[in-house]
C-alpha cells in the first residue's frame, strides 16, 4: 500500500488511501459525511510515469462508522471497516487482513478512511487567509461552488467545495498536464444504514495481523 501512496503524497489533503486517520473530537457540529454514501474517482501518474487510479465507495452510519471499498483500479477488492472499536484493513493482492483494536487504547478522536473526510475545507480557508491560495465563487444550477487555486512556475493546484464546504474536486497540473485528480462522483443520504456492512467476512482465510 505504500507504493499506492507515492504518487499522491503531495495531495495528502484530499487523496484517498487505505490508511485510516484520527481526527479530533473538538469539532461540535455533525460531520458532513455522517449517514451518507460516497463514490469518489481518482486518476494520476506514479513517479515512474505509470497511469494509476480507481473508484472508491464509502458508506457511513450516523455514528461515523463506515465501510470503505476500492471498486475499480489496480487495488480493486481492497476494503476497510471501522465498527467503533476495531479497524479492519484488507489488501486483496496479498490476501492480508490487518486488525487494529482501539477499544482499550484510550485514544480520543474519530476514525475516518482518509483526510478527504477531515478538515480540508478549513485548511483551504486558512491557506487563503495566509495568501497561499486564491478563492473564487461560482454559481450554477446546483448552487455556489467555492474554488481555491495556486499557480507557481509550471504547476497549478486547485480545490473546489460546495457552499457548505463539502469537497468536490482536487487537481494538480504540471507543465500543462494533469498529474493527479480526485473527484466526488456521488454523495447521497442513507436513510437506513445496513449494519451488516460492518461485519467482516473472513471466509477467504486471509493472513491476519493484530495491532494495538
Amino acid at each position: 500500500m505504500k507504493n499506492k501512496k507515492r504518487y499522491i503524497s503531495f495531495m495528502a489533503i484530499l487523496a484517498l488511501s487505505l490508511f485510516a486517520v484520527f481526527v479530533s473530537n473538538a469539532e461540535k457540529k455533525t460531520p458532513f459525511y455522517f449517514s451518507k454514501h460516497f463514490v469518489i474517482s481518482e486518476n494520476g501518474v506514479s513517479e515512474d510515469g505509470m497511469a494509476q487510479g480507481g473508484t472508491y465507495e464509502v458508506w457511513f452510519n450516523d455514528k461515523g462508522h463506515y465501510r470503505y471499498e476500492v471498486t475499480s483500479g489496480n487495488f480493486a477488492g481492497d476494503f476497510e471497516v471501522w465498527d467503533g472499536e476495531k479497524l479492519y484493513q484488507y489488501t486483496k493482492i496479498i490476501n492480508d487482513m490487518m486488525i487494529r483494536d482501539f477499544s482499550e487504547s484510550g485514544k480520543k478522536g474519530r476514525v475516518i478512511p482518509h483526510s478527504y473526510f477531515g478538515d480540508s475545507y478549513e485548511k483551504a480557508l486558512k491557506n487563503q487567509s495566509m495568501g497561499k491560495l486564491t478563492k473564487q465563487e461560482k454559481k450554477d444550477a446546483k448552487g455556489i461552488k467555492q474554488e481555491f487555486k495556486k499557480e507557481k512556475d509550471n504547476g497549478k493546484i486547485s480545490y473546489s467545495f460546495t457552499e457548505d464546504g463539502v469537497p468536490l474536486e482536487s487537481s494538480l497540473e504540471s507543465n500543462g498536464k494533469m498529474v493527479h485528480q480526485l473527484k466526488l462522483d456521488l454523495m447521497e443520504d442513507i436513510s437506513s444504514f445496513d449494519d451488516k456492512m460492518l461485519i467482516v467476512d473472513l471466509s477467504s482465510n486471509p493472513n491476519i495481523n493484530h495491532l494495538k
